[in-house]
């Protein structure tokens, strides 16, 4: 069986607005801070917490990441970010037997208002916009399928920090936007930093009986079960122009549906200490930190995304199996049916024959 070693959550890199400076973070669950938090963990309890619910329900799939993305605001003088992984530890496969056996990708949005004032009309159009961005890009063809908007409160990480008050404890798509949560959650996440977090997505990869991350397909990464977005609603979400206090919502759903397509954080900032001008080499999509509307991918972004999926079978030569899963409305929602749609709550273990 080809495998991975179980990890607890894969390194990644993320950036904070912390007191008007710009600080860079290592992440390896609990997020692990550099600098003045050294050596703190956050929220090991929670790890525990989620993927013990997990293998409590009998789910062949566990928490593998969550990144987290912060705003830029008004910078100190130096120590900014410096990443060039580009890839996520974790990636689909296609035909996957444990999502249905399926060469597309299904993605769904939670409809949601701002405390901001964004309409949920607003923010299905901005994140729809960012989705179709990453979608376009030739002459890859996944493809990304749209299931649609939901009012249904979706998250199974929201599901499992409210005790079971809100979201699913299933999946409902391979990638979702789970909408505009209060800054409590993002706090619970990384307690202290819960004001600087404007967005976090979470990554979940499916383990074989032994409880490591399979990797079915050989690439070295682990096979990713499904992806879930969460917006933290304590910020000014905005969908035209940006900056200051400002968030562009399109450009945040746009690096958040990144890292829900196997992407992870790219580029440098640093500042020329004469003047302290702040200097992006590149400024991306996929920085670690927003710096301002960007609604279009820089050459970089197109580059890893094309890396990432270069490999992914085309549908101009292959059919596409298998029929999209409608995601449930409120009052309609069943396990039975929802394992029957998506193929993602299983209880089989995987193995693949050496």
């Amino acid at each position: 069986m080809a495998r991975i070693q179980k990890i607890s959550v894969q390194e990644v890199v993320c950036s904070f607005n912390c007191q008007g400076k710009l600080r860079w973070v290592g992440v390896a669950w609990g997020l692990m801070c550099a600098g003045a938090w050294a050596g703190e963990d956050a929220s090991p309890e929670l790890d525990a917490q989620l993927n013990g619910a997990l293998a409590a329900s009998g789910a062949n799939y566990r928490l593998g990441a969550i990144d987290t993305y912060g705003a830029l605001g008004t910078l100190g003088t130096t120590i900014f970010f410096d990443d060039r992984s580009m890839q996520s530890g974790s990636h689909f496969v296609p035909y996957d037997p444990d999502r249905g056996g399926t060469r597309y990708i299904s993605w769904t949005n939670e409809l949601d208002t701002t405390s901001s004032g964004l309409t949920a009309a607003e923010t299905s159009t901005a994140i729809r916009a960012a989705m179709n961005t990453w979608n376009a890009i030739e002459p890859i063809d996944i493809p990304l399928v749209d299931l649609g908007d939901t009012t249904t409160d979706l998250g199974f990480l929201q599901y499992v920090i409210s005790g079971g008050t809100q979201g699913l404890p299933f999946p409902v798509a391979d990638i979702y936007h789970a909408g505009f949560l209060p800054e409590s959650f993002f706090e619970t996440l990384r307690p202290g930093f819960g004001d600087q977090i404007l967005a976090t997505t979470a990554q979940f990869s499916f383990i074989d009986e032994d409880g490591n991350f399979t990797d079915l397909n050989g690439d070295g990464k682990a096979d990713a079960a499904f992806r879930e977005v969460y917006y933290n609603d304590a910020f000014n979400w905005v969908v035209e122009n940006g900056g200051g206090t400002d968030i562009d919502l399109q450009t945040t759903a746009l690096h958040e549906a990144g890292h829900g397509l196997s992407l992870d954080h790219f580029g440098k900032a640093f500042a020329t200490d004469a003047n302290g001008q702040i200097h992006f080499a590149p400024r991306s999509v996929m920085n670690a930190a927003d710096s301002g509307p960007q609604q279009e991918l820089a050459p970089t972004d197109i580059a890893a995304f094309r890396n990432v999926w270069g490999n992914w079978p085309n549908l101009t030569y292959e059919p596409l199996i298998g029929t999209p899963a409608t995601v449930p409305e409120p009052g309609c929602i069943s396990l039975a049916a929802i394992t029957i749609a998506t193929s993602l709550l299983v209880h089989r273990w995987r193995s693949r024959p050496n």
